[in-house]
Protein backbone atom coordinates (compact mmCIF):
# COMPACT_ATOMS: atom_id res chain seq x y z
CA UNK A 1 0.00 0.00 0.00
CA UNK A 2 2.81 2.45 0.84
CA UNK A 3 4.15 2.56 -2.67
CA UNK A 4 0.19 1.84 -4.73
CA UNK A 5 0.36 5.18 -6.03
CA UNK A 6 4.31 5.35 -7.10
CA UNK A 7 3.62 3.96 -11.37
CA UNK A 8 0.29 6.84 -11.26
CA UNK A 9 3.04 9.54 -9.66
CA UNK A 10 5.59 8.55 -11.80
CA UNK A 11 3.25 8.70 -15.21
CA UNK A 12 2.36 11.98 -14.30
CA UNK A 13 5.83 13.48 -13.59
CA UNK A 14 6.94 11.70 -17.09
CA UNK A 15 4.34 13.67 -19.04
CA UNK A 16 5.45 17.00 -17.19
CA UNK A 17 9.27 16.09 -17.97
CA UNK A 18 8.43 14.92 -21.86
CA UNK A 19 6.16 18.25 -22.00
CA UNK A 20 8.78 20.61 -20.77
CA UNK A 21 11.44 19.13 -23.14
CA UNK A 22 9.22 19.38 -25.90
CA UNK A 23 8.95 23.36 -25.31
CA UNK A 24 12.55 23.90 -26.09
CA UNK A 25 12.31 23.20 -29.59
CA UNK A 26 8.90 24.54 -29.63
CA UNK A 27 7.93 28.23 -29.49
CA UNK A 28 5.91 29.44 -26.44
CA UNK A 29 3.11 30.59 -28.13
CA UNK A 30 2.45 27.45 -29.80
CA UNK A 31 3.25 25.44 -26.33
CA UNK A 32 2.99 27.34 -23.15
CA UNK A 33 5.53 25.50 -20.60
CA UNK A 34 4.08 23.60 -17.58
CA UNK A 35 4.60 26.08 -14.75
CA UNK A 36 3.40 29.27 -16.93
CA UNK A 37 -0.01 26.43 -17.69
CA UNK A 38 -0.22 25.47 -14.11
CA UNK A 39 0.42 29.15 -12.90
CA UNK A 40 -2.74 30.44 -15.14
CA UNK A 41 -4.30 27.09 -14.99
CA UNK A 42 -4.63 28.35 -10.68
CA UNK A 43 -5.66 31.31 -10.85
CA UNK A 44 -8.44 30.42 -13.20
CA UNK A 45 -10.11 27.65 -11.16
CA UNK A 46 -10.35 29.62 -7.96
CA UNK A 47 -11.88 32.92 -9.99
CA UNK A 48 -15.30 33.73 -10.00
CA UNK A 49 -15.64 33.32 -14.11
CA UNK A 50 -14.44 30.00 -13.97
CA UNK A 51 -17.35 29.02 -11.46
CA UNK A 52 -19.83 30.66 -13.76
CA UNK A 53 -19.23 29.27 -16.57
CA UNK A 54 -18.30 25.50 -15.24
CA UNK A 55 -21.46 25.91 -13.25
CA UNK A 56 -23.24 26.59 -16.95
CA UNK A 57 -21.71 23.63 -18.27
CA UNK A 58 -21.58 21.24 -15.46
CA UNK A 59 -26.05 21.75 -15.22
CA UNK A 60 -25.93 20.89 -18.89
CA UNK A 61 -23.42 17.60 -18.51
CA UNK A 62 -25.91 16.46 -15.11
CA UNK A 63 -29.30 17.00 -17.51
CA UNK A 64 -27.75 14.98 -20.55
CA UNK A 65 -26.19 12.19 -18.36
CA UNK A 66 -29.48 11.80 -16.37
CA UNK A 67 -31.96 11.79 -19.84
CA UNK A 68 -29.54 9.57 -21.32
CA UNK A 69 -29.11 7.33 -18.56
CA UNK A 70 -32.70 6.73 -17.78
CA UNK A 71 -33.13 5.92 -21.95
CA UNK A 72 -30.73 3.67 -22.38
CA UNK A 73 -31.66 2.14 -19.50
CA UNK A 74 -35.36 1.90 -20.47
CA UNK A 75 -34.35 0.94 -24.27
CA UNK A 76 -32.14 -2.10 -23.09
CA UNK A 77 -34.92 -3.00 -20.92
CA UNK A 78 -37.29 -3.22 -24.08
CA UNK A 79 -34.97 -4.76 -25.79
CA UNK A 80 -35.11 -7.82 -23.41
CA UNK A 81 -38.23 -7.45 -23.26
CA UNK A 82 -39.34 -8.05 -27.15
CA UNK A 83 -37.08 -9.62 -29.36
CA UNK A 84 -39.18 -7.23 -32.14
CA UNK A 85 -38.51 -4.52 -30.49
CA UNK A 86 -34.46 -5.55 -29.85
CA UNK A 87 -34.52 -5.59 -33.83
CA UNK A 88 -36.02 -2.30 -34.23
CA UNK A 89 -33.83 -0.54 -31.86
CA UNK A 90 -30.67 -2.24 -32.77
CA UNK A 91 -30.44 -0.46 -36.59
CA UNK A 92 -30.50 3.07 -34.79
CA UNK A 93 -27.67 2.21 -32.40
CA UNK A 94 -26.01 0.98 -35.01
CA UNK A 95 -25.89 4.38 -36.84
CA UNK A 96 -25.25 6.30 -33.63
CA UNK A 97 -22.39 4.08 -33.11
CA UNK A 98 -20.86 4.94 -36.70
CA UNK A 99 -21.83 8.56 -36.63
CA UNK A 100 -18.95 11.11 -35.54
CA UNK A 101 -19.45 13.32 -32.49
CA UNK A 102 -18.38 16.39 -34.63
CA UNK A 103 -20.81 15.74 -37.58
CA UNK A 104 -23.77 14.99 -35.06
CA UNK A 105 -22.91 18.08 -33.37
CA UNK A 106 -22.89 20.29 -36.65
CA UNK A 107 -25.85 18.23 -38.36
CA UNK A 108 -27.94 19.15 -35.13
CA UNK A 109 -26.79 22.87 -35.01
CA UNK A 110 -27.79 23.46 -38.46
CA UNK A 111 -31.15 21.91 -38.20
CA UNK A 112 -31.80 23.75 -34.54
CA UNK A 113 -29.79 26.54 -34.47
CA UNK A 114 -27.90 27.86 -32.01
CA UNK A 115 -30.00 28.24 -29.10
CA UNK A 116 -32.20 26.65 -27.11
CA UNK A 117 -31.49 23.15 -25.67
CA UNK A 118 -29.52 21.71 -28.81
CA UNK A 119 -26.88 20.85 -26.54
CA UNK A 120 -28.66 19.08 -23.95
CA UNK A 121 -30.05 17.60 -26.68
CA UNK A 122 -27.17 16.12 -29.31
CA UNK A 123 -25.53 15.28 -25.46
CA UNK A 124 -28.29 13.04 -24.60
CA UNK A 125 -28.78 11.30 -27.90
CA UNK A 126 -24.89 10.70 -28.41
CA UNK A 127 -24.25 9.37 -24.73
CA UNK A 128 -27.80 6.88 -24.69
CA UNK A 129 -26.23 5.09 -27.70
CA UNK A 130 -23.06 4.03 -26.07
CA UNK A 131 -24.72 3.66 -22.50
CA UNK A 132 -26.67 1.16 -24.29
CA UNK A 133 -23.95 -0.75 -25.19
CA UNK A 134 -22.79 -1.13 -21.77
CA UNK A 135 -26.29 -1.46 -19.83
CA UNK A 136 -27.70 -4.37 -22.43
CA UNK A 137 -26.19 -7.37 -21.19
CA UNK A 138 -26.70 -6.85 -17.53
CA UNK A 139 -30.69 -7.07 -18.81
CA UNK A 140 -29.96 -9.67 -20.86
CA UNK A 141 -27.96 -12.09 -19.14
CA UNK A 142 -30.31 -12.26 -16.08
CA UNK A 143 -29.97 -15.43 -14.99
CA UNK A 144 -33.99 -16.65 -14.32
CA UNK A 145 -32.09 -19.70 -12.60
CA UNK A 146 -31.71 -16.91 -9.99
CA UNK A 147 -35.46 -15.99 -9.84
CA UNK A 148 -36.54 -20.11 -9.20
CA UNK A 149 -33.56 -20.37 -6.38
CA UNK A 150 -35.38 -17.36 -4.72
CA UNK A 151 -39.20 -18.92 -5.21
CA UNK A 152 -37.62 -22.08 -3.14
CA UNK A 153 -35.99 -20.25 -0.46
CA UNK A 154 -39.21 -17.79 -0.61
CA UNK A 155 -37.53 -15.23 -0.37
CA UNK A 156 -39.59 -11.87 -0.35
CA UNK A 157 -39.22 -9.12 -2.82
CA UNK A 158 -36.79 -6.74 -1.24
CA UNK A 159 -34.39 -9.75 -0.87
CA UNK A 160 -34.59 -10.90 -3.90
CA UNK A 161 -34.53 -7.17 -5.46
CA UNK A 162 -31.17 -6.29 -3.07
CA UNK A 163 -29.37 -10.18 -2.82
CA UNK A 164 -30.48 -11.26 -6.36
CA UNK A 165 -31.04 -8.44 -9.17
CA UNK A 166 -28.64 -5.77 -8.00
CA UNK A 167 -25.55 -7.91 -7.62
CA UNK A 168 -25.99 -8.59 -11.36
CA UNK A 169 -27.02 -5.14 -12.14
CA UNK A 170 -24.46 -2.91 -10.35
CA UNK A 171 -21.39 -3.30 -11.95
CA UNK A 172 -22.98 -2.51 -15.46
CA UNK A 173 -24.77 0.74 -13.82
CA UNK A 174 -21.79 1.92 -12.47
CA UNK A 175 -19.18 1.14 -16.02
CA UNK A 176 -22.48 3.04 -17.44
CA UNK A 177 -22.16 6.11 -14.95
CA UNK A 178 -19.03 6.14 -15.37
CA UNK A 179 -18.45 6.36 -19.26
CA UNK A 180 -21.68 8.62 -19.25
CA UNK A 181 -19.65 11.22 -17.12
CA UNK A 182 -16.43 11.01 -18.91
CA UNK A 183 -17.79 10.98 -22.27
CA UNK A 184 -20.64 13.65 -21.16
CA UNK A 185 -18.23 16.23 -20.39
CA UNK A 186 -16.66 16.11 -23.58
CA UNK A 187 -19.56 16.44 -25.99
CA UNK A 188 -20.82 19.26 -23.74
CA UNK A 189 -17.84 21.31 -24.32
CA UNK A 190 -17.73 20.22 -28.03
CA UNK A 191 -21.60 21.65 -28.04
CA UNK A 192 -20.85 24.55 -26.89
CA UNK A 193 -17.74 25.40 -28.90
CA UNK A 194 -20.72 26.27 -31.75
CA UNK A 195 -23.38 27.09 -29.74
CA UNK A 196 -24.03 29.07 -26.80
CA UNK A 197 -21.72 32.13 -25.35
CA UNK A 198 -21.09 30.87 -21.93
CA UNK A 199 -19.83 27.80 -21.04
CA UNK A 200 -16.51 25.98 -20.66
CA UNK A 201 -16.39 25.11 -24.19
CA UNK A 202 -17.53 28.30 -25.26
CA UNK A 203 -14.57 30.00 -23.52
CA UNK A 204 -12.33 27.29 -25.29
CA UNK A 205 -12.95 28.51 -28.50
CA UNK A 206 -13.10 32.21 -27.97
CA UNK A 207 -9.14 31.50 -26.60
CA UNK A 208 -8.62 29.81 -29.28
CA UNK A 209 -9.69 32.51 -31.80
CA UNK A 210 -7.55 34.56 -29.58
CA UNK A 211 -4.26 32.21 -30.66
CA UNK A 212 -3.95 31.53 -26.93
CA UNK A 213 -2.58 28.34 -25.91
CA UNK A 214 -2.74 28.97 -22.46
CA UNK A 215 -6.06 30.20 -22.29
CA UNK A 216 -7.12 26.47 -24.03
CA UNK A 217 -5.33 24.37 -21.79
CA UNK A 218 -6.32 26.47 -18.49
CA UNK A 219 -9.94 26.08 -19.52
CA UNK A 220 -10.21 22.71 -20.05
CA UNK A 221 -7.69 21.37 -17.41
CA UNK A 222 -9.20 23.27 -14.59
CA UNK A 223 -12.98 21.69 -15.66
CA UNK A 224 -11.02 18.22 -16.32
CA UNK A 225 -9.82 18.67 -12.21
CA UNK A 226 -13.84 19.37 -11.53
CA UNK A 227 -14.77 15.80 -13.31
CA UNK A 228 -11.98 13.86 -11.73
CA UNK A 229 -13.22 15.73 -8.24
CA UNK A 230 -16.55 14.28 -9.01
CA UNK A 231 -15.19 11.09 -10.13
CA UNK A 232 -13.33 10.18 -7.04
CA UNK A 233 -14.90 11.84 -4.77
CA UNK A 234 -18.54 11.04 -5.54
CA UNK A 235 -18.39 8.23 -8.09
CA UNK A 236 -15.77 5.52 -6.84
CA UNK A 237 -16.69 5.88 -3.53
CA UNK A 238 -20.03 4.87 -4.44
CA UNK A 239 -18.99 2.14 -6.45
CA UNK A 240 -16.66 0.40 -3.39
CA UNK A 241 -20.19 0.91 -1.24
CA UNK A 242 -22.61 -0.67 -4.06
CA UNK A 243 -20.85 -3.18 -5.97
CA UNK A 244 -19.84 -5.42 -3.55
CA UNK A 245 -22.43 -8.09 -2.54
CA UNK A 246 -22.53 -11.30 -1.05
CA UNK A 247 -22.63 -14.85 -3.71
CA UNK A 248 -26.26 -16.07 -4.02
CA UNK A 249 -25.34 -18.99 -1.85
CA UNK A 250 -24.28 -16.82 1.21
CA UNK A 251 -28.58 -15.64 1.26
Amino acid sequence: MKYKYMPSLGAIIACFVAWQIATNFIPNFLLPTPYVTIRKTVQLFFSTEFVYHAHDTLIKVIVSFTIAYMGSNLLAFLSRSSSALERFIKPFIFIGMQTPGLIAVYIAVVVMGTRGPVSIVITSLLLCVDLYNVLYPSYKNLKPEYAELSTVYRLSKSKYIIHVILPQFMPHQFSAIRLGVSLGWKLTLLTEIFTINNGVGYQIQRHFNLFSIVGVLSWFISFALVMLIIEYGIIRPLEKRLVYYPHANAI
